[in-house]
C-alpha cells in the first residue's frame, strides 16, 4: 500500500504582483495559459517573465495577468521529486513587440520599468510543509534596438 502525504511540491503556481493595476496587457501562451506583458521604456516593446524546471523543461510558465494564483503545472506524484522538489530552476525573459512599436531609424536603448513583477510558488498550496516561494522583483533588462 502507498500513502500520499499531500500536495507538497506538486504544483507550480504564479501570480502577478498586486501593485499592477492593468492586467489587460498579456499574450496567450497556449489554450489555457497567458503571460503578463511588462512594459519597457521603449514604446511598444514588452517582456514576459518565465520560470522553468531544469530537470523537466515541460514544467514551467509565465507570470500570468492575474493577482490571484494560477496553476501553471502539476506533474503529479510520479514526477514530483524529480521535476519539482529536487530540481533547480531557471528564469527567462521573452521580448514581444506590440502594435505601437515603431522600428527606430537609429539605435535606441531601452530598459525594464517595474520593480515588482510577481510570485512563483512551487507547492500545492499556501502553508505547505515544504513551500518554496520566489518573488520576482527588479528585472534588469536593458539593451538596444537597431534599425533594420
Amino acid at each position: 500500500m502507498q500513502c500520499n502525504a499531500g500536495q507538497d511540491g506538486q504544483a507550480l503556481k504564479a501570480r502577478a504582483d498586486s501593485v499592477i493595476t492593468d492586467f489587460n496587457n498579456y499574450i496567450d501562451v497556449d489554450s489555457t495559459h497567458q503571460a503578463m506583458l511588462f512594459e519597457t521604456t521603449y514604446r511598444g516593446l514588452f517582456y514576459a517573465v518565465k520560470i522553468e524546471s531544469d530537470a523537466c523543461h515541460w514544467i514551467g510558465g509565465y507570470i500570468p495577468p492575474n493577482n490571484g494564483e494560477v496553476e501553471l503545472a502539476d506533474p503529479g506524484d510520479s514526477d514530483d521529486k524529480t521535476c519539482m522538489s529536487g530540481a533547480t530552476w531557471s528564469f527567462f525573459v521573452t521580448f514581444y513587440i506590440g502594435p505601437t512599436f515603431v522600428q527606430p531609424t537609429s539605435p535606441v536603448s531601452f530598459e525594464s520599468k517595474l520593480n515588482a513583477h510577481g510570485i512563483f510558488r512551487i507547492s500545492g498550496a499556501s502553508g505547505d510543509i515544504d513551500e518554496r516561494l520566489v518573488q520576482v522583483g527588479d528585472v534588469k533588462a536593458n539593451g538596444a534596438i537597431y534599425p533594420q
